[in-house]
């Protein structure tokens, strides 16, 4: 009788899966796709391509700080509490040393770019060029183009339109903000919560089956525990909001993101050969009209299109809003700003992430049996897996296991977030708390059943968040111009009224803190102006390894973990180039794969530390050390750790001490002149 219960629950599952995929294949997904990309050529023209002209502005905005020295960051980048209060008053001060609930722009690049970056573009990526042929990964390509744009605008108006929550310790926004405020459209807006909510729910049990999947191929761990463990732990994190969302977002990406980008070159330059025909492929078949010569039959390019189109949207978010939401909480002063990482987030996700799949999966051969019939097997996850296990044995299978969990519990964390901000907007905050209960329950009934329906579920929900964003973009285009027009010509010097906010009061309170900031900036320049003329300091802001510390680097590097450093990359190069049989050890295939991406790991853990003793210097939003010392970090991060510190106090000392006789000369000054 059980049996038979949920044998026919089984075949009702299936059916409404059916329904959903039959519902959005012929009625929703050509629409959507055409709106999207055309939301996106209309603001690229309108905005000049801004996209392209703007790209190193946009880098050096975003990731430029981030990669700053320690000097660079004291000389020109954010500022200490001591100075802001010299020029507010002592209430202002009082309320900046509480805090606002906010986060960094990188904490809420990092929480976007979590959200944005899933199985998807891993898997989906895998899925379009089985569907699609290798010239759906072109299509991705000119999708993401036009997203860049798209991604830009939709941040920059969402930081307009954001607001300062009830308790005015915090900041919110998104498309319902921006729909509600600027379109004048409410139940347009609610259309867009509704969406957003449900999709946040149906993407979280799409991940944690993924997850649960993902662990039971690769360590065959039960998925009831995996997922309860992950409900744990998205619980304990969701609790803490925004602020410990994008905290541990900013720590888990950039590893996430490293780890992989390293495994899926390290099988590239392994198959360095293939990349000149795998590129060609590409390009081959984005415009392949008829069979191709290797059997790709029916591959043409039409569904390459609608492939390469619908998974390129998918893999970047871009129109949909959903990531809008993670940027309107940033503490950033500029909405320009904040939407210059849109188009970095667009192209790091799309053009790196997703290629680099694409570049695998054609270099290692394991689409060749399906493109020539031989083959039989389409889905997408094991295809993917095929080719890390393929091209590393069982260090790329375990290496699979470990990426593939990490996307997906990234994405689950961010749409925790977007899903509470949607149904706080619609029934207020008290509603919040029963959302996440909801929401890390719905995570272990995610893990124990099929992902098929809630990914075609999913697609449904997407389309009622996209279409009031991609009107609201539209209708709103000429003052998306406008505020990115303004922040040009402030930056060329032109004296024009800063479009900070879409609410005077806010706009007038923004105004004043980057008066604010531009005197502490030219003020602080005044005072670092002496030390900034020592040797010592001033190659470091240029970004110069210091000369005479350069040989006791190395001695010490060498010495400790750099000899053994050098010894397991040998090993690494030797095994790719020479060695690669099957009677290489399995250890040594270990180490010299992992350990080194391990250090980098390390390394980033190290930065974090001196980010926290650098706040307690007032120096903030320090995160990663300059180029120079990079490879003091991958070689040796214990001597690296101890080196910048040390360079840090004595830096902070002789600031101090110079600042220290500066006030006591003019207090000898102004004693001579009484």
């Amino acid at each position: 009788m059980n049996t038979l219960y949920l044998a026919s629950f089984g075949d009702f599952v299936e059916r409404i899966g059916e329904l959903c995929e039959l519902i959005y294949s012929k009625a929703l997904a050509l629409p959507m796709i055409v709106c999207l990309l055309g939301t996106g050529v209309l603001l690229t023209f309108r905005n000049k391509f801004k996209q392209v002209t703007k790209f190193p502005t946009a880098f050096k905005s975003t990731f430029g700080p981030t990669f700053k020295s320690i000097g660079a960051s004291l000389k020109d980048y954010k500022f200490p509490l001591e100075k802001r209060m010299d020029v507010r008053d002592e209430k202002k001060a009082a309320e900046s040393a509480v805090g606002v609930k906010s986060v960094s722009p990188f904490e809420a690049f990092s929480t976007a770019i979590a959200g944005t970056i899933g199985t998807g573009n891993v898997v989906g990526v895998t899925t379009a060029m089985v569907l699609g042929g290798p010239g759906a990964v072109f299509w991705m390509w000119i999708s993401a183009f036009f997203g860049m744009m798209t991604s830009f605008a939709e941040k920059t108006l969402g930081v307009y339109f954001r607001k300062k929550t009830d308790d005015g310790k915090g900041l919110h926004g998104g498309p319902m903000f921006y729909i509600q405020n600027g379109l004048k459209c409410k139940w347009l807006a609610i259309v867009f919560c509704v969406g957003c909510v449900l999709a946040s729910i149906s993407m979280n049990m799409v991940q944690a089956s993924t997850i649960s999947a993902t662990m039971n191929q690769g360590f065959n761990i039960p998925k009831w525990v995996t997922g309860i463990v992950v409900a744990v732990i998205i619980g304990l994190v969701i609790l803490g909001g925004i602020s410990r969302i994008g905290k541990v977002a900013s720590y888990i990406v950039p590893f996430m993101a490293i780890y992989f980008v390293a495994m899926t070159l390290i099988i590239i330059c392994m198959n360095i050969k293939q990349v000149p025909e795998a590129f060609g492929m590409i390009f081959k078949y984005a415009f392949n009209f008829k069979a191709g010569a290797g059997g790709l039959a029916g591959y043409g390019i039409a569904l390459s299109m609608r492939q390469g189109f619908a998974k390129g949207v998918f893999s970047n978010e871009a129109g949909l809003g959903s990531s809008v939401i993670a940027h309107s909480a940033s503490d950033t002063t500029e909405p320009v700003r904040q939407g210059m990482w849109g188009i970095v987030e667009v192209f790091v996700v799309t053009m790196v992430i997703c290629t680099l799949t694409a570049l695998v999966n054609l270099t290692t051969g394991v689409l060749d049996g399906l493109y020539e019939g031989a083959s039989t097997v389409t889905d997408g996850a094991i295809i993917a897996q095929s080719a890390f296990s393929k091209a590393l044995g069982v260090v790329g299978k375990v290496s699979y296991s470990i990426i593939l969990p990490l996307f997906a519990f990234t994405t689950i964390l961010s749409w925790s977030y977007y899903g509470e901000e949607s149904m706080q907007f619609m029934l207020g905050k008290k509603s919040v708390i029963f959302f996440k209960i909801f929401y890390v329950g719905i995570i272990m009934l995610g893990s124990v059943i099929t992902s098929n329906l809630a990914f075609q579920v999913a697609d449904i929900f997407n389309f009622l968040m996209c279409i009031p964003n991609l009107v609201c973009l539209v209708g709103l285009s000429g003052l998306t111009v406008s505020i990115i027009q303004n922040y040009f010509q402030r930056k060329a010097g032109l004296n024009v009224e800063p479009m900070l906010s879409a609410y005077p009061e806010d706009n007038a309170e923004l105004k004043k803190k980057l008066e604010d900031e531009e005197r502490i900036k030219k003020q602080l320049a005044k005072d670092y102006e002496f030390i900034y003329e020592k040797p010592v300091v001033k190659r470091s802001i240029d970004d110069k390894l210091l000369t005479e510390n350069a040989a006791r680097v190395v001695i010490f590097t060498m010495l400790t973990f750099g000899v053994y450093g050098w010894i397991y990359i040998y090993n690494m190069i030797k095994w790719l180039a020479y060695e690669r049989n099957d009677d290489c050890d399995i250890v040594l295939r270990f180490l010299s794969t992992f350990i080194p991406f391990y250090h980098v790991y390390w390394a980033f853990r190290a930065a974090v530390k001196i980010e926290k003793i650098a706040k307690s210097y007032g120096i903030t939003e320090l995160r990663y050390i300059s180029s120079p010392l990079l490879f003091v970090y991958i070689t040796n991060p214990l001597v690296g750790f101890a080196y910048l510190v040390n360079y840090m106090n004595r830096l902070y000392g002789d600031t101090k001490k110079i600042k220290q006789q500066r006030e006591e000369e003019e207090a000898g000054q102004a004693a001579q002149n009484a």
